[in-house]
């Protein structure tokens, strides 16, 4: 066993825990330790790629010329295989693989998790002298290494010399003298010592180091992250120094391999834990050993007795301006919108607190601890992401984890969804930054696995009758203000919106939506937060690709209990299929140029003096599987009724689907919170006839040109021959000459036709080109379309979930839809009938009038 009073600070445990290693100025040494008995045995003089240690010998005195003489052993750094250990040790001087030498005082080695490469940082001279100069207050740098790899990959200065005794890094290139030549971090000769001659030139031939710090700052060890993205650095303090520096836990960002900062960088380390008044140390500030100790301290009662157990202890850790609340802020949180790293005990206390309430909340009429509690998820959400100041953003949130709620625990978050959800009444009032914060976190409330929220969806959260505006006039979510010339957006409509979502999502008693829903969740295709700062979304980054669905009602019932109960038709089917959105395409210049004229006079097309993204593409549903649901719904005594066979779904080929267009527009920030969006699209199903006239205008006028898939000479002689036979038909439909059924085989051919095509590849893109061949966007016709229907909502922040209502469009537009009027029972059921006879394979399973509301949400992408 090594007498205590003899080991160093260098400690360590093999991989599995099982063998302690550490060492002396002399020696390392190993143990056999066992964690259950905390008893070490069979103590072995040694002299971590696995079963290699690393060894960092320093040097001997301030300027140790013994180590210029490669074979001393001093200052260099050594690798050694304990695999090929026998009874006795190594030799130092010897044996080993050489990683450097001309190292003074590497006490931190550290192996990067991903490339393993060696990386250490050194402490270097003290009392520097150049020409006969006093140069030590600012000179040499402290300096980070790199040493190649243990992993075989080739570095061609692995075990070459760094300098020492002869050569440092220059800090303050000014204080030096005669330094024409040197940057920062560029290695430069001390006086001559010993009659040796050692110049700037033998210097720079020697190898530099990655990155240098302030001179005396003395860094002791060097951490990596997990992925290798940080590293971190403890510097113990200068001692010989007139105003002291150090002190402090620093951060440097890495970039794959390197270092992001440059060699020649004064500000490559970012301060965590630092004092406020370095003049006091090192008798009254704190080092950052104590910090190191107190970070893996959780309970904060156990935390304030380490401080309560001397008064260097409850100076270091106690006080507001301490250093370790700055660590344990962020080990919990992203890193908070502050200016000054004394404000971390303050914003860690306050939020720790507000988060840890646990008395009951009311967060609609909110008093002063409700408030509190409010502005702390607001704090939440707004840094969430945050990194430190010269990194743009953490590729994971810890503010997201807090903001989602648990089983098991009565936190202010919890009462937060809890109170919020069962306050949507009718005719209640809800507090807006209660509002708004809800929205925001609208991707929990649609995920049926989130078991909390689950629990607490129930149909009293909302009021049915915004979701269909039963007797109410026709509104938008968005209201277009021409003094301001933007939108206002209508919160608590659409929070009843996310509201009536939750519960046919999440609900446990409900049918075909909380079963697409959990199919969706077997596939992990759910509801995603946002992936970035808020502030820094824009709608250029709004995903292409949307799955959800939509609510609609018919008949319309003549009462309000009625509607209650029935909610909505999906509920009476056995499944509801999703539908995928897909932006393809983006469309640049004046929208008047390709927004059909036909759409123009809806109120929700309005425009704003902010930027818009016009979108273009198509639509399908995608098909689930499912078992014969023989389930009642509640109070009606009415088995499910299947849906009728869909005509468009995600594999159909790209000429069957719905045809989009619609813009995107920014919103201004609600309650501080950036990031919304408003999205008006409308979905319309071309014509047969028109789809045809499109591809052999196309087809005949240019053949397979471009891109496009070549088409067979059968395929384009059943082209010609159906649309000549269309074109007859039309003249005989005028005549009244043709019969239905001869109509019906007729278009029975031009679909398989089309299918034909559509197999052929054909890409939304090149069938959106087709068709503006054919006639350009804005010259649309409603006899060129089946059906069209206007959907109208809200991205939430960072765009990754869609909430608002739809409509069915029809000729009244030319009027304006202030024309449109909610449909009574008798003229639903006419018009149904005329449409089930009309349009036997009507995709969206509504009739012309309907209204109700939608929810999409990004696919992950």
């Amino acid at each position: 066993m090594a007498r205590a009073v003899s080991l160093n600070h260098g400690i360590a445990l093999s991989s599995n825990g099982s063998v302690l290693f550490a060492s002396s100025s002399e020696a390392a040494y190993s143990w056999d330790y066992d964690s259950s008995t905390m008893s070490a045995t069979n103590n072995r003089t040694l002299v971590t790629v696995p079963s290699m240690l690393l060894i960092s010998r320093g040097s001997t005195s301030n300027v140790d010329l013994e180590a210029a003489d490669i074979t001393s052993g001093h200052s260099q750094i050594k690798a050694f295989n304990l695999n090929n250990l026998t009874s006795g040790s190594y030799d130092y001087n010897t044996d080993g693989l050489r990683l450097g030498w001309g190292l003074r005082n590497s006490v931190g080695v550290a192996e990067h998790p991903t490339t393993g490469g060696i990386w250490s940082v050194e402490n270097s001279v003290d009392q520097m002298m150049r020409d006969g100069e006093d140069i030590h207050e600012d000179n040499p740098g402290e300096e980070m290494n790199f040493h190649g790899f243990l992993n075989g990959t080739f570095y061609a200065q692995q075990g070459q010399n760094y300098g020492y005794p002869w050569c440092f890094a220059a800090w303050n290139v000014s204080a030096i003298p005669n330094h024409s030549n040197l940057t920062v971090g560029k290695q430069f000769a001390i006086d001559p010592t010993d009659g040796q001659s050692r110049n700037d030139s033998y210097c720079a031939a020697q190898v530099p180091p990655q990155l240098t710090f302030q001179a005396h700052m003395a860094p002791l060890d060097i951490k990596f992250n997990n992925s290798g993205s940080e590293v971190w650095v403890t510097f113990h303090g200068s001692w010989d120094r007139t105003d002291p520096v150090g002190y402090k836990l620093s951060l440097i960002e890495f970039d794959e391999d390197n270092p992001v900062p440059k060699a020649t960088s004064l500000t490559a380390a970012t301060d965590i834990f630092a004092n406020i008044d370095n003049s006091v140390c090192p008798d009254q500030c704190f080092r950052p050993l104590i910090h190191q100790i107190a970070s893996h301290i959780l309970n904060e009662a156990s935390l304030k007795n380490l401080g309560l157990s001397s008064k260097t202890f409850a100076l270091s850790l106690l006080s507001f301006d301490s250093g370790i609340w700055c660590k344990r802020f962020l080990q919990r949180y992203d890193f908070p919108m502050i200016k000054d790293v004394r404000e971390f005990g303050i914003a860690y206390r306050i939020r720790h607190l507000a988060l840890n309430r646990y008395m009951m909340l009311d967060f609609n009429q909110p008093g002063p601890k409700e408030k509190e509690v409010l502005h702390t998820l607001l704090d939440l959400i707004l840094e969430s992401y945050n990194g430190q100041s010269n990194r743009k953003y953490n590729r994971d949130s810890k503010n997201i984890s807090i903001l989602s709620p648990s089983l098991c625990d009565e936190t202010s978050v919890n009462w937060f969804f809890r109170n919020s959800l069962s306050k949507c009444r009718p005719k209640s009032r809800i507090h807006g930054l209660s509002i708004t914060i809800r929205l925001t976190l609208s991707y929990l409330l649609l995920d049926p696995t989130h078991s909390y929220l689950a629990k607490m969806a129930d149909s009293s959260n909302y009021d049915v009758t915004k979701i269909y505006l039963f007797e109410m006039p026709f509104s938008t979510i968005c209201t277009y203000e021409e003094r301001n010339h933007d939108f206002v957006l209508n919160k608590e409509d659409l929070v009843h919106i996310l509201n009536f979502w939750n519960y046919h999502l999440c609900g446990s008693n409900q049918l075909s939506y909380r079963y697409m829903a959990d199919k969706l969740a077997e596939k992990n295709r759910l509801a995603r937060p946002w992936s970035e700062p808020l502030q820094a979304f824009h709608i250029n980054f709004v995903p292409t690709r949307w799955i959800g669905h939509y609510t609609c009602i018919h008949p319309l019932p003549s009462r309000r209990d009625i509607l209650e109960e029935i909610q909505t038709c999906g509920e009476t089917w056995d499944v509801a299929h999703p539908m995928i959105l897909d932006f393809s395409e983006d469309i640049s210049g004046d929208p008047s140029n390709w927004w059909p004229w036909i759409f123009k006079s809806m109120p929700a097309w309005k425009m704003s003096q902010s930027p818009s993204r016009y979108v273009r593409g198509m639509a399908a549903y995608l098909p689930l599987s499912f078992e014969q649901n023989v389930a009642k719904r509640k109070g009606t005594g009415k088995g499910a009724v299947n849906l009728p066979q869909m005509a468009v779904t995600e594999t159909s080929g790209a000429l069957d689907k719905l045809r989009l267009q619609g813009v995107i527009q920014p919103l201004p920030d609600q309650e501080k919170i950036p990031g919304w969006s408003r999205i008006m699209f409308v979905l319309y199903r071309p014509t047969q006839m028109f789809v045809l006239n499109a591809l052999w205008t196309y087809f005949n006028d240019k053949g397979a040109l471009g891109n496009m898939p070549t088409i067979s000479n059968v395929l384009f002689e059943e082209l010609r021959l159906c649309w000549d036979m269309h074109m007859q038909h039309n003249q005989w439909i005028l005549q009244q000459a043709v019969g239905v059924d001869e109509m019906k085989l007729l278009m029975a051919r031009t679909a398989k036709l089309l299918s034909d095509i559509s197999s052929l590849g054909l890409t939304c893109k090149q069938v959106a080109e087709i068709e503006d061949n054919f006639q350009g966007s804005k010259d649309l016709q409603w006899v060129d379309i089946d059906y069209a229907y206007a959907y109208e909502g809200v991205l939430t922040p960072g765009g990754k979930v869609m909430l608002g209502r739809f409509w069915a469009l029809d000729k009244v537009q030319l009027f304006g839809l202030s024309n449109v009027q909610q449909t009574s029972n008798e003229s639903a059921e006419t018009d149904a009938g005329h449409q089930v006879e009309q349009e036997p394979a009507l995709d969206l399973g509504v009739i012309r009038g309907d209204l109700g509301s939608f929810v999409f949400w990004a696919e992950n992408q």
